[in-house]
């Protein structure tokens, strides 16, 4: 063990009034009729906002501020996910198949979607940039060219997510691995085996073609990233179940995320390709984010499991300040939740300016036990995940530095 030796034993507490603005100045709460769970948003290219919900499909013309509901013809109202064609038709899908509405329809008609929609998470559906429809389910990847009127099995297995990079690339995670297909689907390469009872139930791709992923273990999350098309991936803060992903027209990347705990951020954004993140939170409810989008002017419109609607009061493109903000002299270490912990536990911190951040742990008696991390990070709060699979059980001290400023607290390992 190395002989290094702390400056302090004793947890040192420094409190400063963390500065917030209000909730307007960073959401706008949109006012929506009574409809549970707000499963997927969607907008069409005139403009049209719509919601999937569990009382079925609300849609918004005159920008968000009246809603009507839209489900004639729909037979299963519980609407797990929509996607939007350019020609403005909209699909819905649902645990009893997929439903269809052209602009010239006055009702849904069922479509004869292909094999069992999942009922775990959101259903994976999407329309690529060519117009195709993937649609994953239990039994497998199915694609339709022809807006839903015919199918066509793609690939086996149990499809967990699947996403689109362009130019006939698709990527599908599956019950039995993580898979690749450079030919839209004529053949397909395993490039990742995932260990049992885990999978990733959210895909994006970044402007630069990096793969984001939201990785399902048991009871734990995390976000996870590959730069080589899904053989090798690197997990990333913030941990946590995420429900979707979504970049701006700067190529910035936004998540939405389900809260565990009271003061758990929902919604994060990354400026640098998913590498770090930083939480957008002030203003929300305690709520989990279950559906997030970046409409055409580039606001972020996110729906909660509340039933709830928020929007960015700015063009994310021109919002500088939507992260949480804090005095100068601002600096904050939580204390790590939960406190004792048996294996994992998270430690929550904010900074005042972007600056080299260290986080060490170190022993009862001061000795340097390791870095969990140092890296430059953004103004804001930030967390961060400690697995202390092969740490004895003992009282621990964790060190946070950022550039001149430091804190430390105590934590209490029992296995």
């Amino acid at each position: 063990m190395c002989s290094r030796t702390f400056f302090a034993l004793l947890p040192i507490v420094l409190a400063f009034k963390n500065v917030s603005l209000s909730q307007g100045n960073y959401w706008t709460k949109i006012p929506a009729p009574s409809v549970g769970v707000v499963y997927a948003l969607a907008e069409a290219p005139n403009g049209t906002i719509y919601i999937g919900t569990s009382h079925g499909v609300f849609q918004s013309t005159d920008g968000l501020l009246t809603w009507r509901p839209f489900n004639g013809g729909l037979s299963d109202t519980v609407v797990r996910s929509l996607q939007v064609a350019p020609n403005n038709t909209i699909f819905a899908a649902t645990w009893s198949g997929i439903f269809r509405r052209k602009t010239t329809d006055s009702s849904w008609s069922i479509l004869a979607a292909p094999g069992l929609l999942r009922e775990e998470f959101a259903t994976p559906f999407l329309i690529d940039s060519s117009s195709q429809l993937l649609l994953g389910t239990s039994n497998g990847l199915y694609l339709s060219v022809d807006q839903g009127n015919t199918w066509n099995s793609i690939k086996e297995g149990y499809i967990y997510s699947v996403v689109s990079q362009g130019n006939g690339i698709l990527y599908a995670s599956t019950n039995d691995g993580f898979y690749q297909s450079t030919n839209n689907g004529v053949t397909w390469s395993r490039t990742f085996s995932f260990p049992r009872y885990t999978a990733f139930i959210s895909l994006s791709t970044t402007t630069s073609g990096t793969l984001l992923a939201a990785f399902a273990d048991g009871y734990q999350g995390s976000i996870r990233r590959s730069i080589d098309g899904g053989s090798t991936w690197v997990a990333v803060e913030p941990g946590g179940y995420i429900s979707n992903f979504a970049i701006n027209s700067e190529g910035e990347i936004f998540l939405g995320k389900w809260k565990t705990s009271f003061g758990d951020p929902g919604v994060f954004r990354s400026r640098n390709d998913g590498l770090h993140w930083s939480a957008l939170d002030d203003g929300l409810p305690h709520s989990s984010v279950r559906a997030l989008i970046i409409t055409g002017n580039d606001h972020v419109l996110i729906g909660m499991d509340d039933g709830t609607i928020y929007k960015t009061t700015q063009s994310t493109v021109s919002w500088i300040a939507h992260q949480r903000q804090y005095p100068p002299s601002g600096f904050v270490l939580d204390q790590n939740f939960p406190n004792p912990f048996n294996t994992q536990t998270r430690f929550t911190f904010s900074i005042p300016g972007r600056t080299i951040t260290t986080l060490s742990i170190f022993n009862a008696l001061g000795q340097y036990i390791m870095t969990l991390f140092s890296q430059e990070l953004d103004p804001g709060t930030h967390s961060f995940l400690w697995s202390a699979y092969s740490i004895p059980s003992g009282v621990y001290i964790y060190h946070l530095s950022a550039g001149p400023l430091s804190l430390t607290r105590k934590a209490i390992l029992l296995k």
